[in-house]
């Protein structure tokens, strides 16, 4: 070979191993050197499937490259990088890695690792950068020891895993570490304190774990820091100021962990902070002035805190700042005057408890893109400068107290896309302007006081989809314009007094889906075109003046899921067509005029979840059809007129959960098919006319928790399978006609609550067994045909709060053993047979608020011990056989407010102590043998209004103190021995409608002060002792019907006043068995002007003016003065007595054996002589004297006249020698007729004896003696 060529050669064969030595070098990075521990790591993880394994698992075949690995120089090279990110590597890492001395960097996110941390990878003395982070690894963090393990590692990441434990101290020795990502794991324990060492430091983030103790402080110390986020932890404590020598941190994190304390003012000093987020902590105080320090200040989260104060006006000098969201804290006083922070964008202060008004300068804030101010106190108008906010995109007003109209001046807000200023107290209306907004996307002004129309210019808003007026006075009709709103989504102008009709071209608004117009005062019908709306979901125009068919064009409208047209009047039928909203999920027209039967053409409305028909007047029968309605839960067609039976089909509604068919006419049994329903909840079918038996089937409804089934025609017993009915809570079956017994095995309805069973013919006995009712609260037996006795078991059902057995015929005890009914309120048993004596034990039901026991046969005392229910208010024992006194101890009745223990056998006193019922209203005493006087004590009673003690044997007086008790309204203490005169104080009853006082011992006048009971409906005071005439005043009485008199010893006429009053209308007024004349419409009395026998022995006495008569038991007579007549002649021959009608003169006279003449026709006179006239001829001038009144002398004992020398009062002490025989009554200076009492003026120098005489009398027979003794008395 030519030595050139083979030259040639030998140079192209170097050259080919060279290539080839190259070629194999590459081929053989890590898979020479490395291959089973990369192979370790293949294997560990499932390489086969990983989404990209080229060159891995080879089988020793080196040619082709390993994915993700990467070799230094060298020979032979060793492996220094893997990057496997996001290639799905699932399994655990292999501990032999710790071998790859060379290796600086492995990144292994987002696979699929699981397990822990190798300890050994501590030994790659040469790693910088080891990533982890996004898998699942799980396990504590290993141990570090200084100069040994990961001595030159710059780059730790292990976020987003499963990582738990502590921190390891010793990772303070990384002493180059410069990042650690931790964040995202389930970490615990206190931040390490030695961190301080990690002077590399830049970024730490610890965030998303359970770290709990405070921020050390001395963390302050890394100067290096530029980044720290320790959010989402259980931090606490305080922040510390140390950390205000951070100078390099731009991003601090530390939101959302239950840190408190103030804000440190020395962290102004962050001047390269750009980034501080502290909210969802507890920090207090105030916001530092001193932060404006922060001047490279971008973004400050504080945010739902509990920050106090203002916002300070220096840190308008932060121009950098951009984000401030300081939301959500309690800060207060007044806006600042930010406007020259013109590099914000997002401004938010929401719920805080700002005051004062909108900066007008806030208008310059031209980058401005997200003003949120909602929920303060913020008054004031809106500023029209704002307009110049020309970058704004959102703007949330609502909930101030903002006033003053909408600034037709927004409209220059070009950029505006979201206004709320609902909830405030703006008025004005809705400016025309705003309709060239043509960014506007949402427009919420509800809840102000709005008034004015619809502005049709608003129709020109294409790009608006949320527009919310609810809540306002609007009024006008809805603008056609607003078709033209092609973006509309959702309308709500609920809850205004807009009226007209809804307009047909509104059906264009292709995008609508929520159209609420509901509570206002539309009119005419609903529009067929709106069935066009292909878009509407929910449309509700409840509560409206709609009237007209339903569209059954609107059976197209198939994306319709709500409609709402209740409490309308529309009429017409159901439309068979809605079948058609195939999408519908509830329908409610309730509460309007609809007429016809229920559609069985709805049955194919299978996505139907809410039916609300009732109340209207529906009819015909219930369709079998629906029982296809599969996803129907909630059927109420109650207070219709629908016919006809049940249909067993609707045991197919398999989603069926409340039914409430009830106030209509239904007839039929209740079918058995119904036990299918087992999702239904509630079935309310009471007020029909069903018949038949119960469906024993029933008690497979496992969900059932309402039965009502009242008021129909079941018959039969109560079925003993309905003791399955385990979620039943409420079950009433009243009026009926349910027999049989009670079942004992009922007891296992362990969630029953309510059981009513009342007004049926139910027999037998109470089950011992329903004991076992622990949940029972309310349990109505009464009205039935139940016998045997209360059983003692009942004692253990604790939950029982309202118990009625009334009307029954159950007989025996009443069981101490249920005192432990501690939660018992209501306990009905009255109309029984009961017996024996009440329980003492009883006390000690501390819940008892009402407890009826009347009409029994109860006997024995009442308990002292009763005194201790301080919640009971209604206590009825009447009509039983009690007896025994009134327990002083009852006193401690606090809330009792009706008490009745009438219709007894109680005796003794009435209690004093009672006065401590301070709540009560009212008592019944009556048809008892209380004796004794009644309470002045009583008088303090404040809140009694009805009290009755009538038909006992009460003694003593009316007390004058009761003339307090101003709530009374009916007072009946009639029929017992009370003796005394009316007091005059009892008109301060202001409120008293109804007293009787009548069959008693009462005398005296009638109390002129009375006329004041201007509420006074009926007066009864017959049968008593009662003297002197009616009162002019008690014509003001305009409300009284009803005033008996009868029986008294009263004269005079009846005042015209009383012939206005009702009484002169109703017959009212009752005079018989008195001597009054006159009034309308007095009945007829059967011996006219005629006294009771009693009233000869009693004085007639008549008061006027202020004073009242005294009568004690001596017959001491007082009375008081009204005219006056002078007397100048000791010994007139004749007397010129003229006077008004019914005056009464007084006549003076010496010893005289005649009497003189009166003159005058209308007064009557009273004579005082020292003798009694003997010729028949002056006793004849008498009798014509004084309008025919007969005057007859009557012989006296002398008693000296005592010289009256000037005006002063009368008083005779008069004393009855001996019963008169035919003497109707005897007088001393009364008046007959009119109620005055003479007062005169007499000089006289004689001093002969002097006596009384005034009788009229039928027959000169029947003397009666008297002793008077004039005496005087100052005025």
């Amino acid at each position: 070979m030519h030595p050139c060529l083979r030259a040639l050669l030998l140079g192209a064969m170097v050259v080919i191993a060279l290539v080839a030595r190259t070629t194999l070098a590459v081929g053989m990075c890590g898979c020479e050197y490395r291959y089973n521990l990369l192979m370790d790591l293949y294997n560990a993880t499932n390489g086969s499937q990983w989404m990209n394994n080229s060159g891995w698992g080879g089988g020793g075949d080196c040619s082709v490259r390993w994915y993700g690995v990467t070799c230094g120089p060298g020979s032979p090279a060793d492996v220094t990088q893997v990057n496997l990110n996001n290639n799905n590597l699932r399994g655990t890492l292999p501990a032999s890695w710790s071998y790859m001395s060379a290796l600086t960097t492995v990144f292994l996110n987002g696979n699929g690792l699981k397990g822990p941390l190798p300890s050994s990878w501590g030994n790659m003395s040469s790693i910088s950068s080891l990533g982890l982070y996004g898998t699942s690894l799980s396990g504590t963090l290993p141990e570090a020891r200084r100069g040994v393990r990961m001595r030159s590692l710059t780059m730790l990441r292990l976020y987003a895993n499963s990582l738990n434990g502590t921190v390891p101290l010793s990772w303070a020795n990384m002493s180059n570490l410069q990042q650690l990502y931790l964040y995202q794991n389930s970490l615990t324990g206190t931040l390490p304190d030695e961190f301080r060492l990690l002077t590399s430091l830049r970024d730490l983030q610890m965030g998303v774990n359970s770290f709990i103790g405070t921020l050390p402080a001395s963390w302050g110390e890394l100067r290096n820091l530029g980044t720290l986020t320790l959010n989402t932890n259980a931090l606490t404590g305080a922040l510390p100021a140390s950390w205000g020598n951070l100078s390099s941190i731009s991003t601090l994190g530390l939101y959302i962990n239950s840190l408190s304390g103030l804000l440190p003012a020395s962290w102004g000093n962050m001047s390269n902070l750009r980034s501080l987020s502290l909210y969802g902590n507890s920090l207090t105080g105030s916001l530092p002035s001193s932060w404006r320090g922060m001047s490279s200040l971008q973004t400050l989260l504080l945010h739902v805190n509990s920050l106090t104060g203002a916002l300070p006006e220096v840190w308008s000098s932060l121009g950098s700042l951009q984000n401030v969201q300081i939301g959500a804290n309690s800060l207060n006083g007044t806006l600042p005057s930010w406007g020259n922070m013109t590099a914000l964008r997002t401004l938010h202060l929401y719920t805080n408890s700002l005051i004062g008004t909108l900066p007008s300068s806030w208008g310059s804030m031209t980058n401005l893109q997200y003003l949120y101010l909602y929920n303060n106190r913020l008054t004031g108008t809106l500023p029209s400068s704002w307009n110049g906010m020309s970058s704004l995109l959102i703007l949330l007003l609502n909930s101030n107290i903002l006033t003053g109209t909408l600034p037709g001046a927004w409209n220059l807000m070009i950029s505006l896309q979201n206004v709320q200023i609902g909830g405030n107290s703006l008025n004005g209306t809705l400016p025309p302007s705003w309709g060239n907004m043509s960014s506007l996307q949402v427009v919420s002004v509800d809840g102000n006081g709005l008034t004015g129309t619809l502005p049709s210019s608003w129709g020109g808003m294409s790009s608006l989809q949320n527009l919310y007026l609810h809540t306002n006075s609007l009024t006008g009709t809805l603008p056609s314009s607003w078709s033209g709103m092609g973006s509309l989504t959702y309308l709500a102008i609920n809850n205004n007094a807009l009226s007209g009709t809804l307009p047909s071209v509104w059906g264009g608004m292709s995008s609508l889906q929520f159209l609420l117009l509901y509570t206002n005062s539309l009119s005419g019908t609903l529009p067929d075109v709106w069935n066009t709306m292909r878009s509407l979901q929910h449309v509700q125009i409840s509560v409206n003046s709609l009237t007209g068919t339903l569209p059954s064009s609107w059976g197209n409208m198939t994306a319709l899921t709500l409609v709402r047209f209740y409490q309308n009047a529309l009429t017409g039928t159901l439309p068979a067509s809605w079948s058609g909203m195939s999408k519908l999920q509830e329908l409610n027209l309730c509460i309007n005029s609809l007429t016809g039967s229920l559609p069985a053409t709805w049955g194919s409305m299978t996505i139907l979840q809410i039916v609300s028909l009732y109340s209207n007047n529906l009819t015909g029968t219930l369709p079998s059809s629906w029982g296809s309605m599969s996803s129907l839960a909630i059927l109420m067609l109650f207070t219709n007129s629908l016919t006809g039976t049940l249909p067993p089909s609707w045991g197919d509604m398999s989603s069926l959960q409340i039914l409430y068919v009830y106030g209509n006419r239904l007839t039929g049994a209740l079918p058995d098919a119904y036990s299918n329903l087992t999702r239904l909840t509630n079935l309310s079918l009471n007020t029909n006319s069903l018949s038949g038996t119960l469906p024993s089937s029933w008690g497979n409804l496992s969900s059932l928790m309402y039965l009502h089934l009242g008021v129909n025609r079941l018959v039969g017993t109560l079925p003993a399978a309905w003791s399955n009915l385990s979620s039943l809570a409420y079950l009433a079956m009243n009026s009926n006609s349910l027999t049989g017994t009670l079942p004992p095995s009922w007891e296992a309805m362990i969630s029953l609550a309510n059981l009513a069973l009342n007004a049926n013919t139910l027999t037998g006995t109470l089950p011992l067994s329903w004991e076992g009712m622990l949940i029972l609260q309310s349990l109505n037996l009464n009205t039935n045909s139940l016998n045997g006795s209360l059983p003692t078991s009942w004692g253990n059902m604790s939950s029982l709060q309202t118990l009625s057995l009334f009307t029954n015929s159950l007989t025996g005890t009443l069981p101490s053993s249920w005192s432990g009914m501690t939660n018992l309120q209501s306990v009905y048993l009255f109309r029984n047979s009961l017996s024996g004596s009440l329980p003492p034990l009883w006390a000690s039901m501390s819940s008892l608020q009402t407890l009826n026991l009347y009409i029994n046969s109860f006997t024995g005392t009442l308990p002292s011990s009763w005194g201790g229910m301080s919640s009971l208010q209604n206590l009825y024992l009447h009509t039983n056989s009690l007896s025994g006194t009134l327990p002083s101890s009852w006193a401690g009745m606090s809330n009792l407010t009706y008490l009745a223990i009438n219709n007894n056998a109680l005796s003794g006193t009435l209690p004093s102590v009672w006065v401590g019922m301070s709540s009560l209203q009212t008592l019944l005493l009556y048809t008892n043998s209380l004796t004794g006087t009644l309470p002045d004590s009583w008088s303090s009673w404040r809140s009694l209004q009805n009290m009755q003690i009538s038909g006992s044997s009460l003694t003593g007086t009316l007390p004058p103190s009761w003339g307090n008790m101003t709530a009374l309204t009916t007072l009946q203490l009639n029929q017992n021995a009370l003796s005394g005169t009316l007091p005059p104080s009892w008109s301060g009853m202001s409120n008293l409608q109804l007293l009787y006082l009548l069959i008693n011992s009462l005398t005296g006048s009638l109390p002129s002060s009375w006329g004041n009971m201007s509420n006074m409906q009926s007066l009864s005071l017959h049968t008593n002792s009662f003297t002197g005439t009616l009162p002019l005043s008690w014509a003001k009485m305009n409300r009284l019907q009803y005033l008996y008199l009868y029986n008294n010893c009263l004269d005079g006429f009846v005042p015209p006043d009383f012939t206005s009053s009702p009484l002169a209308t109703n017959g009212g007024l009752k005079t018989c068995g008195t001597k009054m004349k006159g009034g309308y419409n007095v009945p007829t009395c059967p011996i006219p002007n005629l006294w009771p026998s009693y009233c000869k022995y009693v004085a007639s006495l008549t008061v006027t003016g202020s004073l009242a008569p005294s009568l004690t038991s001596s017959n001491t007579l007082v009375e008081s003065a009204t005219k006056s007549h002078s007397f100048t002649s000791a010994t007139p021959s004749s007397w010129n007595c003229e006077g008004q009608p019914g005056d009464v003169v007084l006549v003076l006279l010496p010893p005289v054996t005649e009497l003189p003449p009166v003159v005058g026709s209308s007064a009557i006179v009273a004579v005082v002589t020292a003798d009694a006239p003997s010729s028949a001829s002056a006793r004849q001038q008498a009798s014509t004297s004084a309008i025919g009144t007969r005057l007859t002398a009557i012989t006296a004992r002398s008693v000296a006249r005592e010289v009256l020398l000037q005006s002063s009062f009368l008083a005779f002490n008069v004393t009855i020698l001996s019963p008169p025989v035919s003497a109707l009554r005897w007088v001393v200076g009364s008046v007959a007729l009119s109620g005055s009492v003479v007062n005169f003026t007499a000089v006289s120098t004689n001093s002969v004896p002097w006596s009384v005489v005034v009788v009229e009398a039928p027959t000169a027979g029947g003397w009666v003696g008297s002793t008077p003794v004039l005496m005087a008395t100052e005025l």
